[in-house]
């Protein structure tokens, strides 16, 4: 009852913010691209010991991001930017007898609010936000080798399947492969824009939640969080107005 009454205060607070503010905002909007690093840290408990972990030794993973973006200008020193991308997380992990990939698929919101400056046609600004993750497609590939090197098998399991179970009832071994569909990250961040229109940043997304899934099947669970640094290069298709300047509206 109290967190439904505390949204309904914070929407109806930022909605009045936006009203308010209409007259002196500029809507602008465009599309993002640009390169991921993804980073993964899985942590599990040291047998019979339930206060330290032991943190495996996952390497980051290459990646992309791209989508749309919505600009809404406060100001010269205040903006609000929504996007919807579709980007991807991962990790490699690399052992003598086993090589794993996970490359998986989200669909990413950020909401970031923006402080900026500008000097001339350059504007140079930070940002902070929270970032929306639901993942909808991905696979963890393992591969198997003997102690000389040679490929025995490789596996593939779905990322984001449902729960794994067995004749009897019980979890499967395989399940702690998968991670949970739904993450909430920090994104923030600095970027530049350049000619009114052209948009450089570079940002770090940090996941908050654990993702981990072997609570299905461990006791107690492991823990595991994502992150992506990311170089975004992104289009404004209509220009930023210069300070003074005011949109013209059309006659009816």
């Amino acid at each position: 009852m109290k967190t439904s009454l505390l949204l309904k205060v914070i929407v109806i607070s930022i909605i009045t913010t936006v009203i308010s503010n209409y007259s002196y905002s500029q809507i602008r909007y465009g599309i993002k691209a640009g390169y991921n690093l993804s980073t993964t840290i899985h942590k599990t408990l040291s047998e019979g010991d339930y206060i330290d972990y032991e943190k495996a030794d996952l390497k980051s993973i290459s990646g992309f991001h791209s989508g749309g973006m919505l600009q809404i200008d406060f100001g010269k020193y205040i903006a609000f930017q929504p996007a919807i991308l579709l980007t991807t997380r991962g990790y490699k992990a690399e052992e003598k007898s086993l090589k794993t990939t996970s490359l998986n698929y989200y669909v990413n919101i950020p909401l970031n609010v923006i402080g900026k400056y500008s000097f001339n046609d350059i504007t140079v600004f930070g940002f902070v936000g929270p970032s929306l993750y639901y993942g909808f497609a991905g696979k963890t590939k393992m591969t198997y080798y003997t102690s000389t090197g040679e490929m025995l098998s490789t596996t593939y399991y779905k990322t984001f399947r449902h729960n794994d179970v067995d004749d009897f009832g019980n979890y499967e071994v395989n399940s702690h492969d998968s991670f949970k569909r739904f993450d909430l990250g920090l994104d923030m961040g600095i970027g530049a824009e350049f000619i009114g229109n052209l948009q450089v940043c570079l940002h770090y997304d940090l996941g908050l939640l654990n993702i981990d899934r072997s609570k299905y099947i461990t006791t107690p669970p492991a823990i595991s969080k994502q992150g992506n640094f990311m170089v975004s290069v992104g289009w404004l298709f209509n220009k930023k107005e210069k300070q003074g300047e005011k949109t013209a509206i059309p006659e009816l």
